[in-house]
């Protein structure tokens, strides 16, 4: 069953944005699209994100490169509902008045989000090629479904399309723990719902 978002999803992918701009500045990936990616989280209405978590294990001594910061994430939205919940709520302004009902509605998305990340990395895992050096390029992939419920906006006539690319998801590192012969790596996956317009 879907329930909604407790803690403010601006504030847990504020860090990990943080982290992966500044690991790109180590490895010199186009720091301009990262920026601006951050510039449009600060600006956007929270209520747009909807997050999830992903943890992959791999053994470390197999690994030839590390973990990507923001690997590929597709997205399938199809299995999103939006609707319009109407209520009515009393307009006390003053103690003693007789007190005013207006009517409020909301567009809310529910239903879920699949998900599916990917991304290739150099490995050992050669069966003993060359020597056991040899470097071997394989896909890891790690799939999920994010479960959605939470309103988006208030007072508006528009229902949004989540197709069409509409709906975007994205991966950050969150965290990364090492030792000797494993790398746990923990994924934030991002997904940015469309605007009630």
């Amino acid at each position: 069953m879907c329930q909604r978002q407790t803690k403010s999803a601006a504030s847990k992918i504020r860090g990990p944005l943080s982290e992966v701009i500044a690991g790109a500045i180590e490895d010199n990936v186009e720091m301009n699209v990262l920026q601006s990616l951050q510039e449009q989280f600060n600006d956007m209405n929270q209520d747009r994100f909807v997050l999830d978590q992903a943890t992959l294990e791999l053994p470390n001594n197999s690994l030839v490169q590390s973990l990507p910061l923001s690997p590929n994430v597709r997205n399938d939205a199809f299995h999103l509902n939006c609707c319009t919940v109407n209520s009515v709520a009393a307009n006390n302004t003053f103690p003693d008045a007789q007190p005013d009902k207006y009517e409020n509605s909301s567009v809310r998305a529910t239903g879920h989000i699949n998900w599916y990340l990917s991304f290739s990395l150099d490995t050992h895992f050669n069966d003993g090629a060359g020597g056991c050096e040899a470097t071997v390029r394989l896909p890891f992939t790690l799939t999920g479904t994010t479960c959605v419920n939470q309103t988006l906006c208030e007072n508006s006539d528009v229902l949004p399309d989540f197709c069409n690319g509409n709906t975007i998801s994205l991966a950050f590192l969150a965290r990364l723990f090492e030792t000797e012969e494993k790398v746990t790596a923990t994924y934030l996956i991002v997904h940015i719902l469309p605007e009630c317009a």
